[in-house]
């Protein structure tokens, strides 16, 4: 009996870097007054990865409040 490893429930692919906790936590810094650089530094993400986690926040959420200028 062979199974292929996909069969046996295997993951492929690289790790996800966003999850919906982090997600949350960058949206809430950011709210707070963060801005996108000071976030990309702690969390060690770059720019792009910070705007995707808080738009997935906000889809999440359901929030469709304006983020602070900066």
């Amino acid at each position: 009996m062979c199974n292929s490893a996909q069969e046996s429930g295997v993951k492929f692919g690289r790790p996800a870097k966003l999850n919906d906790g982090l997600c949350n936590e960058i949206y809430t810094r950011r709210m707070n007054g963060s801005t996108i650089g000071e976030l990309a530094k702690v969390f060690k993400l770059g720019e792009a990865t910070i705007y995707r986690a808080l738009n997935m926040a906000k889809h999440k959420q359901g929030n469709i409040i304006q983020e602070p200028e900066g």
